[in-house]
């Protein structure tokens, strides 16, 4: 009966290191051979890669009535948006070099999943002086429509006080004066309390993907790990077929 104790595993265990080892050493032209290779085109390919950019905004949108009611429901918003940057272009499909990749999202709670009052825009492309144009446009479109519902909201609120008034009897001029002020005040308090749409924070731009650098160490490591996988195989099929003969 063999006795396996463990100075016995250990010595295996040396057996099998020093074995990897040695056979590593000996192959040692060949791994380095496969992995300048393998490194070397990988950093010809990260040289010449145009490096894609991201930029992000995030938007909130503003309110009516005191702050009780969005301007506007984000997934409302998020079609028009689609709708009229996405689908119907803009001026930076005219431009051959200029092919951004848009995205609108809604941020929502974790838990409950309810819908929040921020939007992020993000824009992808090889040219990020573009990019932040294109989302600067967004954001003038957006603050442009929204300022519209105001004035729109505003205008009906206007209009329903002075039909109130109109069913009033009015002893003179003063009266309607006065209440004219009272609808001029509420109107006053009304957009103070609103919060316009509005960018959170600045627009970042960033490089997107993996970095050249990564790239090339990426390489590095696959050319490597590679190189031991093709010495191995190749010293298994070699003991297969002494096996054989």
């Amino acid at each position: 009966m063999q006795n396996n104790t463990p100075n016995n595993y250990l010595k295996e265990e040396e057996i099998n290191l020093s074995e990897i080892f040695k056979t590593l050493f000996n192959s040692k032209k060949l791994i380095i051979a496969i992995t300048l290779v393998i490194t070397t085109l990988g950093a010809i390919y990260s040289l010449q890669k145009t490096p894609t950019h991201e930029s992000t905004a995030l938007i909130e949108i503003g309110t009516l009535n005191f702050g009780k009611k969005l301007i506007e429901p984000v997934p409302t918003l998020i079609n028009e948006l689609n709708i009229q940057f996405i689908h119907k272009g803009g001026d930076w499909n005219k431009q051959g070099l200029f092919n951004p990749k848009l995205q609108f999202m809604g941020l929502y709670q974790n838990e409950l999943k309810k819908q929040n009052r921020l939007l992020e825009i993000k824009v992808k492309s090889t040219l990020p002086k573009e990019n932040k144009e294109l989302v600067n446009k967004i954001l003038i479109f957006i603050q442009n429509r929204h300022l519209n519902m105001q004035s729109t909201q505003a205008d009906k609120f206007a209009n329903q006080m002075e039909k109130l008034i109109g069913f009033k009897p009015l002893s003179n001029e003063q009266n309607y004066l006065a209440l004219q002020l009272q609808i001029m005040e509420l109107e006053f308090k009304i957009q103070q309390k609103s919060i316009k749409t509005q960018l959170v924070g600045e627009i970042e731009t960033k490089e997107s993907g993996r970095t050249k650098v990564e790239l090339i160490l990426s390489s590095f490591i696959f050319g490597l790990f590679l190189s031991i996988c093709i010495v191995f195989i190749t010293k298994f099929f070699k003991a297969l077929k002494k096996e054989q003969v």
